[in-house]
């Protein structure tokens, strides 16, 4: 049912109080990150597009256990990856250098993993929800607006990724352009109506790999997202040809981050270094 129509006299305090409010709430440590989207602001859609081999799920998870540890609610949808994987990427980047991603399952790791899993327990699984259920646009709002009646605290929606979100439309008439429409247009309501940031992330085209100048063309279902995200980042390989096949087997991988939309702010691009082994992003010079 539609909302009352009603004149702006009447609602422009509501909106006053809207545009103070306009200003980040948290940041990430990942300062390079944070310094291009201008920090943890409510009502933004961020689209993350990177290329294969770079990691692009292990940094928005890092940047979701950020938020966790900071004592707000990260909510992870994801049907790429299950909760487990994630949570050893977490645990490898928690004990700071001691474990790898690998030695999570390892027997004779045992007492390192635990020390690890208890900060965990302690720091971030307290603001930590994982929703693994494939869920439409429709359905994932509904889930985001039971959480904020369970809390009061400050929530983030990441999501894994655009291209598999479930459509509403039967999939005889699927088309995969309107799909990945249909989820932006999804996650762009939850941002605005919950007055949350959301984190998505998005494959690019094929034809696009290993390309040196990315634009908005590498995404697949451009229009929609370049008309309704805040921000684009788009995550790739430094060098090329031969240098860059060569950097993507190196154990930590030099990597670019590079925002090729922006609305509110000047784009600009940031360094980084991608350390496989422990799932960890840290910058560079």
């Amino acid at each position: 049912m539609l909302e009352p129509i009603r004149f702006e006299k009447d609602l422009l305090e509501t909106h006053l109080d809207r545009i103070k409010q306009d200003r980040p709430f948290g940041h990430f440590r990942l300062e390079a990150v944070d310094s291009l989207i201008g920090g943890l602001r409510r009502g933004r859609l961020v689209i993350l597009s990177a290329e294969p081999a770079t990691g692009k799920t292990t940094l928005i998870g890092q940047l979701a256990d950020e938020t966790a540890s900071q004592g707000f609610v990260a909510v992870i949808a994801t049907q790429e990856s299950s909760p487990s994987q994630w949570l050893a990427k977490s645990l490898a980047r928690i004990s700071e250098g001691t474990l790898r991603v690998s030695d999570i399952a390892d027997e004779s790791r045992t007492a390192d993993v635990a020390k690890a899993a208890e900060t965990y327990r302690l720091t971030m699984a307290p603001s930590i929800v994982f929703l693994e259920q494939p869920m439409t646009a429709i359905e994932l709002s509904a889930a985001i607006a039971k959480l904020q009646t369970m809390t009061a605290r400050e929530m983030i929606l990441f999501y894994d990724y655009l291209q598999i979100m479930p459509s509403a439309c039967e999939s005889s008439i699927r088309d995969d352009r309107l799909a990945v429409k249909e989820a932006v247009s999804g996650l762009r309501r939850i941002a605005n109506v919950y007055d949350i940031p959301v984190f998505a992330i998005s494959s690019i085209n094929r034809t696009n790999y290993g390309k040196s100048n990315p634009d908005l063309g590498a995404l697949g279902g451009t229009a929609a997202i370049e008309y309704s995200a805040d921000c684009v980042l788009h995550l790739s390989m430094e060098g090329k040809g031969d240098e860059r096949l060569a950097n993507m087997e190196l154990p930590v991988r030099p990597l670019v981050l590079t925002t090729l939309k922006n609305r509110y702010a000047a784009k600009g691009t940031a360094k980084l270094s991608f350390d496989t082994a422990h799932a960890t992003f840290t910058e560079r010079a």
